[in-house]
């Protein structure tokens, strides 16, 4: 293995260890912000359940515009250089 091919392959390698970081960093700081009422975001009045509701609507939000994203970042990139597989 040469070293651009070496190369190459740690900067796709740091780019998914950036890309997992991100999303593992997501669901601890969320639950600690939504759902214990001591050190919540929400009034403490907010119900258990409409805790966890808020919680699962971020959630499948983020992973909405995550699957949307895809498609449009790769329209993009195919737009602006990348050839169409």
């Amino acid at each position: 293995m040469n070293w651009n091919n070496l190369k190459s392959l740690l900067t796709l390698l740091l780019a998914l260890l950036l890309d997992g970081i991100g999303v593992t960093l997501l669901f601890p700081v969320l639950n600690d912000v939504l759902l214990i009422p001591q050190e919540s975001i929400l009034p403490p009045e907010v119900t258990t359940h409409t805790r966890y509701f808020i919680y699962a609507l971020i959630l499948g939000v983020f992973y909405i515009c995550w699957f949307f994203g895809t498609a449009i970042i790769s329209d993009l990139s195919d737009d602006l250089g990348r050839r169409k597989t």
